[in-house]
């Protein structure tokens, strides 16, 4: 019985069961974190510490996603495919660089046309990483070229996925991660670029889900190895928070640590502020952080006149409301995230959960295509974990990144449909033969 429940939290980890109980652990952490600490590091009052009503609400949308996941299941149909099925392609180096190399392509004249408008370098080494962020948001002023970041996550995703049900072996296998981590690079360092933790988390948090989802696969895996390899994932992306706080101008080790609790578990101070009424949103009850895409899309609103039908403001506008809203609260006004929970009950109360289970649904149904091996669960499936994992940030889950997964996902499942095909299962330990040459589809995979 014991072994029945270790090898079913193992094989849970990268679900969104799993996910969500690894977030609920880390506002569990924020909500005992000694008050005396807090306010020492953060430079205000510690709102949350043991608050009954936090617990509840939150505890409560982290039950109704978890229950949208298990309704999902009425909403799909058996597929009867694992993810652990191996598939076959004629050339299967080629099958997986030419999205990637064009992916890379495409985002390196981004990262070079970055470079024309601003000298980032100088700024970054001269720890001025500020400048970049309010440089005119350079990414939003050049047309069709900002979508390439997007395009090269979903790419990497979906590469990294499908590397692995191929089973490369050898000679291939190397050549293919001679290529991937360099267009891992190429993301990161664009991020970098422009300063932007919240494009390098989804690449990030996106390839270890798929990571822990092969991992938890195996014949052979400890839960002790599971929980040591996030571990020193939280290591290395906490790294990545510090990293970039120094070249935005942080030196001091307590000026360091302030950054990581603020871009973290500050968020649950602020969702404490708007449970008991004490912080207030400039546009709450309107709808407008229930998904940023109907602010930020111009063509969606040349269209529809969306913002001035209905008052909303600007993605900017609201952005900068934030600020005063947390400031006026009596709140340090240097970290504004409220988490996604809190975000969503600004405009929908104690409502908020019956829309968290509405996501819990889209995230047990792309959890289904993932496991399934569908390129449309293949590509959004990570952006949904990486939501989960963020619960403590923005709520990203309908922003424009995941119109644009979208539409990456139709393009790659076109892709998939013409050059891949399944071919049969296999345990992860076990030695696969090279595929034979094949360029059929099978129509039933995807």
């Amino acid at each position: 019985m014991l072994g029945y429940v270790k090898r079913t939290v193992i094989r849970s980890m990268a679900s969104p069961y799993g996910l969500a109980m690894l977030s609920y652990c880390l506002f569990l952490f924020a909500w005992l974190f000694p008050p005396a600490l807090y306010t020492e590091y953060l430079r205000e009052p510690d709102l949350m510490f043991l608050n009954p009503v936090t617990l509840a609400y939150f505890s409560a949308c982290v039950a109704a996603f978890c229950l949208g996941v298990h309704l999902s299941r009425f909403f799909r149909s058996p597929t009867g495919t694992s993810a652990t099925t191996y598939v076959t392609a004629g050339h299967p180096l080629l099958y997986l660089i030419g999205p990637l190399f064009l992916a890379a392509c495409f985002c390196s004249v981004y990262l070079i046309l970055l470079g024309g408008k601003i000298n980032f370098v100088s700024l970054l080494a001269s720890q001025h990483g500020d400048a970049i962020k309010v440089a005119n948001e350079m990414g939003k002023e050049m047309g069709r070229w900002d979508e390439s970041l997007p395009l090269l996550t979903a790419v990497l995703w979906w590469s990294l996925f499908r590397a692995r049900q191929l089973r490369l072996r050898g000679a291939i296998k190397k050549l293919f991660y001679l290529i991937f981590f360099p267009s891992i690079g190429v993301g990161v360092l664009t991020c970098v670029a422009t300063v932007d933790r919240t494009s390098l988390m989804p690449i990030i948090l996106g390839c270890l889900v798929i990571a822990l989802y092969y991992k938890s696969r195996g014949t052979n895996v400890r839960l002790g190895n599971l929980l040591l390899t996030g571990l020193a994932s939280a290591t290395g992306i906490t790294a990545i928070f510090l990293l970039f706080s120094f070249l935005r101008g942080a030196l001091a080790i307590d000026v360091l640590m302030t950054s990581v609790l603020g871009y973290t578990i500050v968020s649950y101070n602020r969702l404490t502020g708007l449970l008991l009424g004490v912080m207030h949103y400039a546009y709450e009850g309107r709808g407008v952080y229930l998904s940023r895409y109907v602010l930020e899309d111009a063509k969606l609103n040349n269209v529809l006149h969306l913002i001035d039908r209905f008052g909303w403001p600007n993605g900017l506008t609201l952005w900068q409301s934030e600020f005063l809203s947390t400031s006026a609260s009596g709140l340090n006004a240097t970290f504004i995230w409220s988490g996604a929970f809190g975000y969503i009950y600004s405009d929908l109360g104690w409502w908020a959960p019956l829309y968290v289970c509405l996501v819990g649904v889209l995230a047990g149904y792309l959890w289904a295509r993932f496991t399934a091996g569908k390129t449309v669960g293949v590509v959004l499936y990570p952006w949904v974990g990486f939501w989960i994992l963020t619960w403590f940030s923005t709520n990203s889950i309908f922003g424009s990144n995941f119109i644009r997964y979208i539409e990456f996902a139709v393009v790659l499942s076109f892709y998939d449909w013409v050059f891949l095909r399944k071919a049969g299962r296999a345990e992860d330990n076990v030695t696969i033969a090279e595929p034979p040459f094949t360029l059929l589809p099978d129509r039933g995979i995807f």
